[in-house]
Protein backbone atom coordinates (compact mmCIF):
# COMPACT_ATOMS: atom_id res chain seq x y z
CA UNK A 1 0.00 0.00 0.00
CA UNK A 2 3.03 2.42 0.22
CA UNK A 3 4.50 1.29 -2.84
CA UNK A 4 1.00 3.01 -4.29
CA UNK A 5 0.43 5.76 -1.69
CA UNK A 6 3.87 7.52 -2.86
CA UNK A 7 3.46 7.77 -6.47
CA UNK A 8 -0.06 9.17 -5.82
CA UNK A 9 1.19 11.78 -3.64
CA UNK A 10 3.74 13.23 -6.25
CA UNK A 11 0.83 12.88 -9.19
CA UNK A 12 -1.41 14.62 -6.71
CA UNK A 13 1.40 17.52 -5.71
CA UNK A 14 2.27 17.82 -9.52
CA UNK A 15 -1.14 18.76 -10.85
CA UNK A 16 -1.59 20.84 -7.43
CA UNK A 17 1.24 23.32 -8.40
CA UNK A 18 1.14 22.68 -11.95
CA UNK A 19 -0.35 26.39 -13.66
CA UNK A 20 -3.26 25.90 -16.39
CA UNK A 21 -2.07 26.20 -19.61
CA UNK A 22 -3.71 28.10 -22.68
CA UNK A 23 -4.09 26.03 -25.25
CA UNK A 24 -2.35 27.74 -28.70
CA UNK A 25 -5.05 28.60 -31.71
CA UNK A 26 -2.51 28.56 -34.98
CA UNK A 27 -3.69 30.58 -37.57
CA UNK A 28 -3.01 30.41 -41.10
CA UNK A 29 -3.51 33.94 -43.03
CA UNK A 30 -4.54 33.70 -46.43
CA UNK A 31 -2.44 36.48 -48.39
CA UNK A 32 -4.62 36.07 -51.93
CA UNK A 33 -8.03 36.61 -50.01
CA UNK A 34 -10.25 39.52 -50.88
CA UNK A 35 -9.82 42.49 -48.98
CA UNK A 36 -11.32 45.80 -47.66
CA UNK A 37 -9.59 49.31 -47.96
CA UNK A 38 -9.71 52.55 -46.95
CA UNK A 39 -7.43 55.61 -48.45
CA UNK A 40 -7.11 59.12 -47.40
CA UNK A 41 -5.89 61.02 -50.46
CA UNK A 42 -4.76 64.76 -50.93
CA UNK A 43 -4.80 66.33 -54.35
CA UNK A 44 -4.32 69.88 -54.18
CA UNK A 45 -7.56 71.02 -53.27
CA UNK A 46 -8.27 69.40 -49.80
CA UNK A 47 -8.70 65.54 -48.20
CA UNK A 48 -9.93 62.97 -50.05
CA UNK A 49 -11.39 59.64 -49.18
CA UNK A 50 -12.11 56.38 -51.54
CA UNK A 51 -13.11 53.36 -50.08
CA UNK A 52 -12.76 49.49 -52.06
CA UNK A 53 -13.12 46.41 -52.35
CA UNK A 54 -10.27 44.31 -53.71
CA UNK A 55 -11.22 40.32 -55.11
CA UNK A 56 -9.15 37.59 -54.24
CA UNK A 57 -5.65 37.32 -56.48
CA UNK A 58 -5.90 36.07 -59.61
CA UNK A 59 -3.33 34.02 -61.10
CA UNK A 60 -0.76 35.44 -58.68
CA UNK A 61 -0.51 38.77 -60.06
CA UNK A 62 -3.96 40.27 -60.31
CA UNK A 63 -6.78 41.82 -58.35
CA UNK A 64 -9.62 43.45 -59.30
CA UNK A 65 -10.84 46.00 -57.12
CA UNK A 66 -14.19 48.51 -57.42
CA UNK A 67 -14.16 51.34 -55.40
CA UNK A 68 -16.68 54.61 -54.78
CA UNK A 69 -14.55 58.34 -53.43
CA UNK A 70 -15.12 61.95 -52.75
CA UNK A 71 -12.92 64.87 -52.57
CA UNK A 72 -12.47 68.45 -54.34
CA UNK A 73 -11.65 68.68 -57.93
CA UNK A 74 -10.28 71.46 -60.37
CA UNK A 75 -12.36 71.84 -63.09
CA UNK A 76 -11.65 73.42 -66.95
CA UNK A 77 -13.55 76.72 -66.56
CA UNK A 78 -12.35 79.24 -68.88
CA UNK A 79 -11.95 81.99 -66.04
CA UNK A 80 -9.74 80.44 -63.12
CA UNK A 81 -12.90 80.16 -60.37
CA UNK A 82 -12.09 81.79 -57.38
CA UNK A 83 -10.73 79.55 -54.50
CA UNK A 84 -12.92 77.67 -52.90
CA UNK A 85 -14.90 76.99 -55.25
CA UNK A 86 -13.83 74.16 -56.67
CA UNK A 87 -16.34 71.02 -57.17
CA UNK A 88 -16.88 68.39 -55.08
CA UNK A 89 -16.95 65.25 -57.35
CA UNK A 90 -17.94 61.86 -56.70
CA UNK A 91 -16.85 58.89 -58.24
CA UNK A 92 -17.47 55.26 -59.27
CA UNK A 93 -14.53 53.18 -60.52
CA UNK A 94 -13.50 49.71 -61.63
CA UNK A 95 -9.77 48.77 -61.66
CA UNK A 96 -7.26 45.91 -62.38
CA UNK A 97 -4.71 45.78 -60.40
CA UNK A 98 -1.08 44.13 -61.02
CA UNK A 99 0.87 42.49 -58.12
CA UNK A 100 4.69 43.04 -59.53
CA UNK A 101 5.85 40.75 -56.62
CA UNK A 102 4.28 37.30 -55.34
CA UNK A 103 6.78 35.18 -54.48
CA UNK A 104 5.93 31.89 -55.47
CA UNK A 105 8.33 29.06 -54.61
CA UNK A 106 8.64 25.45 -56.96
CA UNK A 107 5.79 23.29 -56.06
CA UNK A 108 6.78 20.90 -52.78
CA UNK A 109 9.54 23.34 -51.69
CA UNK A 110 7.73 25.24 -49.03
CA UNK A 111 4.76 27.65 -48.19
CA UNK A 112 4.56 31.28 -49.79
CA UNK A 113 7.87 33.31 -48.74
CA UNK A 114 5.85 36.78 -48.60
CA UNK A 115 7.85 39.87 -49.03
CA UNK A 116 7.54 42.71 -46.66
CA UNK A 117 6.72 45.46 -49.48
CA UNK A 118 5.32 44.42 -52.41
CA UNK A 119 4.77 47.29 -55.94
CA UNK A 120 1.17 46.95 -57.56
CA UNK A 121 0.01 49.38 -60.39
CA UNK A 122 -3.79 49.43 -61.76
CA UNK A 123 -5.45 50.72 -64.60
CA UNK A 124 -9.53 50.98 -64.75
CA UNK A 125 -12.14 53.27 -65.61
CA UNK A 126 -14.11 55.75 -63.94
CA UNK A 127 -17.15 57.88 -63.21
CA UNK A 128 -17.02 61.14 -62.19
CA UNK A 129 -20.39 62.71 -60.78
CA UNK A 130 -19.87 66.97 -59.96
CA UNK A 131 -21.77 67.95 -56.74
CA UNK A 132 -23.53 71.16 -55.79
CA UNK A 133 -22.18 72.22 -59.48
CA UNK A 134 -23.86 73.34 -63.12
CA UNK A 135 -21.90 69.76 -64.78
CA UNK A 136 -23.08 66.83 -66.35
CA UNK A 137 -21.10 63.47 -65.20
CA UNK A 138 -18.23 62.27 -67.11
CA UNK A 139 -16.28 59.25 -67.63
CA UNK A 140 -12.71 58.44 -67.70
CA UNK A 141 -9.67 56.52 -66.94
CA UNK A 142 -7.88 55.97 -63.80
CA UNK A 143 -4.09 54.80 -63.04
CA UNK A 144 -3.24 53.67 -59.74
CA UNK A 145 0.62 53.00 -58.14
CA UNK A 146 1.60 52.01 -54.75
CA UNK A 147 3.35 49.78 -52.54
CA UNK A 148 2.19 47.86 -49.74
CA UNK A 149 4.28 46.46 -46.25
CA UNK A 150 2.10 43.44 -45.37
CA UNK A 151 1.29 42.66 -41.89
CA UNK A 152 -0.97 39.64 -40.72
CA UNK A 153 -4.46 40.29 -41.96
CA UNK A 154 -3.39 44.43 -42.50
CA UNK A 155 -1.20 45.95 -44.96
CA UNK A 156 -0.74 50.04 -45.53
CA UNK A 157 0.94 52.32 -47.63
CA UNK A 158 1.38 54.85 -49.93
CA UNK A 159 -0.87 55.07 -52.98
CA UNK A 160 -0.73 57.71 -55.89
CA UNK A 161 -4.17 58.05 -58.49
CA UNK A 162 -4.46 59.32 -61.43
CA UNK A 163 -7.69 60.53 -63.14
CA UNK A 164 -8.11 61.63 -66.35
CA UNK A 165 -11.64 62.38 -67.77
CA UNK A 166 -12.70 62.30 -71.04
CA UNK A 167 -13.67 65.61 -72.09
CA UNK A 168 -16.74 65.52 -75.32
CA UNK A 169 -16.98 68.44 -77.05
CA UNK A 170 -19.63 67.09 -79.55
CA UNK A 171 -22.31 66.21 -77.33
CA UNK A 172 -21.75 69.37 -75.11
CA UNK A 173 -22.20 73.12 -76.30
CA UNK A 174 -20.47 74.31 -73.51
CA UNK A 175 -17.03 72.90 -73.80
CA UNK A 176 -15.59 74.80 -70.99
CA UNK A 177 -17.28 72.53 -68.28
CA UNK A 178 -15.18 69.93 -68.04
CA UNK A 179 -13.28 68.75 -65.20
CA UNK A 180 -9.44 68.82 -65.84
CA UNK A 181 -7.06 65.78 -64.71
CA UNK A 182 -6.33 64.90 -61.62
CA UNK A 183 -3.97 63.35 -59.22
CA UNK A 184 -3.60 62.58 -55.67
CA UNK A 185 -1.41 60.90 -53.01
CA UNK A 186 -2.70 59.19 -49.67
CA UNK A 187 -2.05 56.11 -47.46
CA UNK A 188 -4.39 53.27 -48.46
CA UNK A 189 -5.04 51.08 -45.32
CA UNK A 190 -6.32 47.30 -46.45
CA UNK A 191 -7.51 44.02 -43.80
CA UNK A 192 -8.20 40.73 -45.40
CA UNK A 193 -10.97 38.67 -45.14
Amino acid sequence: MRHIRLPLAILVLVAATSRQTAAQTVTKVDTDSARASITSCYGGRGLDWEASIDSPQLADHFRLRASVGQGRWVDGFESSPPAGTAPTVARLAADVIFVALSHVPPQGTGPRAWPVLRPYGGVGISVYLPRGVDMIPQRGVRIIAGMEGSGDRWTIGPEVQIDLPRTNTISRPHHGDDLLFTGRIGIAVRRRF
